[in-house]
């Protein structure tokens, strides 16, 4: 019988494939830590201090996690309370029990979110620095659960509930920002629970997004490519289809034209971050390319496209591509495995397709490994796009507009994109403002939120810019919806033709 060992951090895997002690890593595995020390009959001892993988791994131990702080020897089980995966693929996690740290010279505290390379990344008075707590004399409310968020926000839940002189008691099953903001009340997340017990607070000990996994994801590795077409082709016009693993994706018996519609819907999809999927043709029966750079990169919706002629040797024993992705920097290399040595060089092409990606713009360099000795090929900028960036000015702040023109806000077209202005009214205490953008075809919805959490009796103006794109060439419609503590509002609608 396998007993309740409990939870104690959880997050998605590292979520483009990389090498992890020897094995391949899905983003469709969970990672995980326990609150119990167990013995495992094919792992041998597992340590609540570990990070484990559902498909029954260890992807690091206790020692591998904090070893990079040289703690005073012997290496202690400090525990795992809390666990994310940043963008570079290292993990962040939060300890149990304090350690000194003889490579930094200083005490670790349970509180501070730390990094597998060795550093800090936050204390816990960094996360805590936008809140007020009443009592001075505890310094460590410790780290139970962090998620990772844009623009380095974080969410997180201490290990100890405190009093904030503003937002009054905070207790340790809440989830809280860097911003100073309480994002939701214990019993707000567990109500569709409905719990019987009359408790206000249950606790939070881990916190993640869920993502929903494409539909034609049939060898579950959160991605539709060729392998999963292969299955739906292996089965294609199957009837009386009771027992077909899932292919018969509308549930009617058949696998057939209504199965590979819903199949192609999420082609190429991932529920992951940015994956590489290539092919490398057999030397020669193309030409080399004489433009600067040889290569070319083609965006279609969140993925690029990528064509190349790759220069390696005629006997080589073998080619690939690879992926480093690292925020907005993309490198691919272009791997020749030496054969015989041979005294001639001949064209390989390659074609790969790559994402999907968050948009914004990338910068992709390629670089080539032949005979051992690796060359930088050339780079480019690629933009995944529409997106906003935007600037909220003070309250208060001069603005040449006037906001009680109707529409209040304006939108011209520069180019492929939209510069935006808005006086938007908001409170006058404590405000935050964060725009975001949602395109659908050609409407574009531009949502203004107001977060205050301690509101006052006047109102004043935040002069924002913002720039949208890039679009298409055509005729748009802009609205804009403001949404506070009184709820949701259409500000306006404005039309906008990209030439």
């Amino acid at each position: 019988m396998v007993p309740d060992l409990g939870l104690d951090a959880v997050t998605q895997a590292v979520l483009s494939p990389t090498v992890v002690i020897g094995q391949r890593s899905s983003a469709c595995e969970i990672w995980f830590s326990m609150e119990q020390d167990v013995w495992s009959e094919t792992l041998g001892a597992l340590h609540d201090g570990d990070v484990l993988s559902d498909s029954g791994r260890v992807v690091r131990s206790y020692a591998d996690l904090i070893g990079a702080f040289g703690p005073m020897p012997p290496t202690p089980d400090v525990g795992l309370d809390a666990l994310a995966v940043n963008a570079k693929g290292q993990i962040l996690f939060s300890i149990k029990q304090d350690f000194m740290s003889e490579k930094l010279g200083k005490l670790i505290r349970h509180g501070d979110l730390l990094s597998e390379t060795g550093a800090v990344v936050k204390t816990n008075a960094e996360l805590l620095a936008a809140f007020s707590p009443v009592d001075p004399a505890v310094k460590d409310f410790g780290l139970d659960a962090v998620l990772l968020l844009p623009r380095d926000e974080i969410w997180f839940s201490t290990e100890v509930g405190f009093t904030d002189k503003n937002l009054g008691a905070i207790s340790d099953g809440d989830l809280l920002s860097t911003k100073g903001r309480i994002v939701m009340r214990n019993l707000h997340l567990l109500r569709e629970f409905k719990p019987l017990e009359k408790l206000a607070n249950f606790g939070l000990d881990a916190v993640e997004f869920a993502s929903r996994a494409p539909l034609g994801d049939y060898n579950a590795d959160c991605a539709v490519r060729l392998d999963d077409f292969a299955e739906l082709a292996a089965r294609w016009l199957s009837a009386d289809c009771a027992e077909c693993g899932g292919i018969d994706l509308t549930w009617d018996g058949i696998v057939g034209l209504d199965d590979l519609i819903l199949f192609a819907e999420d082609w190429l999809m991932g529920v992951s971050q940015p994956g590489l999927s290539y092919t490398i043709g057999p030397c020669g029966g193309t030409a080399f390319p004489s433009t600067d750079p040889r290569f070319t990169v083609k965006v279609q919706g969140q993925y690029m496209y990528f064509a190349d002629v790759f220069a390696a040797n005629c006997c080589a024993k073998g080619t690939a591509l690879t992926m480093d992705f690292d925020g907005k920097t993309i490198r691919l290399d272009e791997i020749e495995y030496p054969g015989a040595p041979c005294d001639c060089f001949c064209p390989y092409p390659v074609s790969a397709v790559m994402g999907p990606f968050a948009p914004g713009t990338y910068k992709l360099a390629l670089w080539e490994t032949t005979e051992g000795f690796s060359r930088f090929v050339g780079s480019v900028e690629v933009v995944i796009g529409p997106v906003i960036e935007y600037t909220v000015a003070p309250c208060g702040s001069a603005i040449g507009s006037d906001p009680s023109n109707d529409p209040r806000f304006s939108a011209q077209a520069q180019g492929r994109f939209i510069n935006f202005k808005d006086p938007i009214c908001g409170n006058c205490c404590d405000d935050t403002i964060e725009l975001s953008m949602d395109v659908q075809g050609n409407e574009i919805t531009v949502l203004e939120t107001e977060y205050a959490e301690r509101t006052c009796r006047c109102m004043c103006t935040y002069p924002t810019t913002a720039r949208l794109g890039p679009f298409e060439p055509g005729t748009y419609v802009l609205a804009v919806i403001q949404q506070d503590y009184n709820g949701k509002r259409l500000i306006g609608t404005v039309k906008v033709t990209i030439p």
